[in-house]
């Protein structure tokens, strides 16, 4: 997803049009980073052992590096480095942050989305994992 992408995504979020964006651009560039960093810091950490094992490849070990952020020079075109499954959840986090002080149930809605979408990703990861028992007391 890209921050062009991502823009795009929350304007349907709630936006009538472009410019009724306008006078948010600050706020959503500004939400868009705090979504990025609070989804890298809940989900890639608590994850990592998932990625390492998806992601890494024969010639290199997958590891977490924190993602770049948006200034005001990103262009649109800018590729939000988090992992594929976790991209979906930017925009709704983002759209929660830009909707906090001005409607609080819209907010409200979208934190609930993203939460409900953040539970199957973790879900799912999780369903990967599988543990062996070995040893106990034998008799």
């Amino acid at each position: 997803m890209t921050y062009g992408e991502a823009k795009e995504i929350i304007r349907d979020y709630g936006f009538e049009d472009n410019s009724a964006m306008s006078e948010y651009q600050t706020i959503i560039k500004n939400s868009l980073n705090t979504a990025i960093q609070n989804i890298y810091d809940d989900m890639v950490i608590q994850l990592k052992g998932y990625y390492k094992k998806t992601l890494s490849t024969d010639e290199k070990e997958w590891e977490p590096v924190r993602p770049e952020l948006i200034n005001d020079l990103t262009e649109d075109d800018f590729v939000i480095e988090l992992p594929d499954n976790l991209l979906v959840l930017v925009p709704l986090l983002a759209a929660h942050f830009v909707w906090l002080d001005d409607d609080i149930q819209k907010s409200i809605n979208y934190y609930n989305d993203y939460e409900d979408m953040r539970q199957k990703i973790l879900n799912s990861c999780f369903s990967d994992v599988k543990a062996t028992i070995t040893g106990g007391i034998g008799w």
